[in-house]
């Protein structure tokens, strides 16, 4: 590995694009079933309910995430990100398919908006890392 952290002296420009193309494509896919279950279950006039619970709960995530970018490594932050991901994309099928939780839509639009958020922290943070001024400038727009 070289100093930026990519394997024998490469750009770590391939391996942000990879990673960006399958965090988007994870989002897209969390966001169109999210949004369906709950509009199909609850309707339109719902989602007040969802923005009031989203302005209680993205301060909530923003400030976990900061408490714990001061603990944790960046890496272990994405591992965490990762997990999130997984129990959430589990957890809600598990809730759907074998539980008649009426609340099970809420969680997936609520965990959907904490993903999108960690995520785009977590992706940021790695650019910060591997990227001077310079190249940020040159390959992000690329990237992202």
């Amino acid at each position: 590995m070289n100093s930026r952290g990519a394997p024998g002296g490469q750009s770590p420009t391939p391996y942000l694009i990879g990673q960006t193309f399958i965090y988007g494509f994870a989002n897209t896919i969390l966001y169109t079933v999210a949004n369906s279950l709950f509009l199909t279950k609850f309707g339109a006039e719902a989602l007040a309910h969802i923005y009031i619970s989203l302005a209680l709960f993205v301060p909530a995530i923003s400030f976990m995430y900061s408490a714990s970018y001061r603990r944790f490594s960046s890496a272990f932050i994405g591992l965490l990100t990762t997990a999130l991901f997984m129990v959430l994309c589990f957890g809600g099928w598990a809730l759907e398919t074998h539980t008649s939780q009426i609340w099970a839509p809420y969680a997936l639009l609520l965990g959907w908006n904490a993903y999108f958020l960690v995520g785009h922290l977590v992706q940021g943070d790695q650019i910060q890392r591997l990227f001077n001024v310079r190249e940020v400038k040159k390959c992000v727009p690329v990237i992202i």
